[in-house]
């Protein structure tokens, strides 16, 4: 069973969000930063509209702070914190873990990390 199958599970449960949540904890970033979860909601969008997965970074963010009375420019700066912030000790442990690649500093964006989570979360 691949590692990421039950992060994607159908199901609109309260669970769903705790396994989407509990990997991006997995993966680095901080339980307690904003960005953690408005990725958590982003992803959890993405997943039960699969169509959004065609549009760009942006454009998903703008419907998602438009549904959730937010301003795109705080969701976006929010996210990058806690890209930035990441906890480089889990990220080096479980990059390779759930998402099949090695983690490296530089080459992580918000942008690249939604594409990555996107493309494995099926």
């Amino acid at each position: 069973m691949n590692n990421l199958e039950i992060y994607s599970k159908e199901s609109k449960s309260t669970n769903e969000n705790i396994d989407i949540f509990t990997l991006l904890i997995n993966l680095g970033l901080s339980p307690s930063l904003k960005g953690t979860f408005f990725l958590k909601d982003i992803i959890k969008i993405c997943l039960d509209r699969p169509y959004l997965k065609e549009l760009s970074f942006k454009e998903i963010v703008s419907i998602y702070s438009k549904e959730n009375n937010l301003t795109s420019k705080n969701v976006i700066s929010s996210i990058q914190y806690a890209c930035h912030s990441i906890n480089q000790n889990h990220a080096k442990k479980n990059f390779r873990k759930y998402l099949d690649i090695d983690y490296d500093e530089y080459f992580l964006s918000k942008k690249q990390f939604l594409l990555i989570l996107n493309n494995k979360i099926k």
